[in-house]
């Protein structure tokens, strides 16, 4: 029986072989522990970091994690109307329309803001979009992430679209937002590492060891770092 040659990877460096093994290994185990929604942590609270121990917020905060959104918006618009670029005061606000399934309520808020303050109103939407993707409401995450303009940090917005893809396990969509990824910093290791991995998985054996590859040059870990 003729043993196959395998020749795409005839081009591979032991090292990055190694690795391309790991990567499957891992994959294989489970989805659910490096991919996932303890990255998405990483982003923000469904508050604003630090919101809940502010204690100007405090009234609200504690309206909102009860359930009660009439509270909890009354509360909200007094702070946006004393602060009306404060964006803790808008995320509350954002927070109660949500909770209170108030959606048309929160678009014409968001559009408003979009007019008046345009940047705050991209970093509130980033968190809207965060807070849906915690609860795996993943069109409403989308739909919001995908108002959010071009100024905005794009790193923080294809990361954030990554994960979402990944956990909706659409591959060929997450493929190309790490790609977006990659391009814009070709030595960032979650994003090399989650290529491989993904390009692995798929039989794209050629493309997995570029990305691999990448993740062992000096540049990507400096040998002190790996010493030490």
């Amino acid at each position: 029986m003729k043993r196959p040659t395998h020749k795409k990877l005839s081009s591979v460096t032991f090292p990055a072989l190694i690795l391309l093994t790991s990567l499957a290994h891992a994959a294989s185990i489970s989805t659910d522990t490096d991919v996932g929604f303890g990255k998405l942590n990483q982003y923000s609270t469904p508050y604003i970091p630090n919101i809940q121990k502010d204690t100007n917020y405090a009234p609200a905060v504690e309206a909102l994690k009860k359930n009660h959104y009439s509270q909890a918006l009354e509360l909200a618009k007094g702070y946006a109307a004393k602060k009306p670029t404060d964006p803790k005061a808008h995320l509350l606000l954002v927070l109660g329309f949500v909770g209170a399934q108030d959606f048309k309520s929160l678009d014409i808020h968001l559009d408003e803001l979009t007019q008046q303050i345009p940047d705050l109103a991209d970093a509130v939407k980033f968190q809207v979009a965060t807070y849906f993707a915690k609860q795996q409401r993943f069109y409403l995450a989308l739909k919001y992430s995908d108002t959010i303009s071009k100024k905005y940090s794009q790193d923080k917005l294809l990361r954030l679209k990554g994960e979402i893809y990944l956990n909706q396990n659409l591959t060929a969509k997450a493929v190309k937002t790490y790609e977006q990824l990659y391009y814009l910093d070709n030595q960032a290791t979650d994003t090399l590492f989650t290529l491989a991995r993904l390009n692995t998985l798929n039989g794209n054996y050629i493309k997995a060891s570029k990305y691999a590859k990448n993740l062992l040059r000096p540049s990507v870990f400096p040998l002190k770092a790996t010493i030490a």
